[in-house]
């Protein structure tokens, strides 16, 4: 997942996500991967944001998998993989929670003025409610 949000000043252009950063100046662009520094504090919550977002999307495909075994699995296993898939639906949504929450409000604050959402952030918000709805579905599954 890549959140972005967008600085522009003049011909220079910013855009910044959780994986990388990059700058166009006069329609040349340069993207680079975050380094932190000691007196970069927003660093931090970018790479706890970008944690949080990765192991919801590892926790989703696990929970989606072991839901759609269990529909072919025994009578006990269908049991404990229904019990996983439903336990790591949940978990992922707020792994999800955490880390689009962190990653929006670090990434749309610039010298702490708000920037303009970019799409991105708008998906991972769309996906959240996905995830929940997900969630609450795989309640109902028997």
């Amino acid at each position: 997942m890549f959140f972005r949000s967008k600085i522009d000043e003049g011909e220079i252009h910013s855009t910044m996500g959780l994986w990388k950063s990059c700058a166009s100046v006069f329609g040349q662009t340069v993207c680079g991967d975050y380094t932190c520094s000691s007196d970069n504090s927003s660093c931090g919550k970018i790479l706890a944001a970008r944690a949080f977002v990765t192991i919801a999307c590892i926790l989703s495909i696990i929970s989606a998998v072991s839901l759609f075994v269990s529909l072919v699995a025994s009578d006990r296993l269908r049991s404990m993989l229904l019990s996983v898939g439903k336990l790591l639906a949940w978990i992922c949504l707020i792994a999800g929670i955490i880390g689009v929450a962190i990653g929006v409000d670090t990434l749309t604050r610039y010298e702490n003025e708000r920037v303009p959402w970019g799409a991105s952030s708008i998906i991972g918000v769309i996906a959240l409610v996905v995830n929940a709805v997900g969630a609450v579905v795989s309640l109902l599954v028997n």
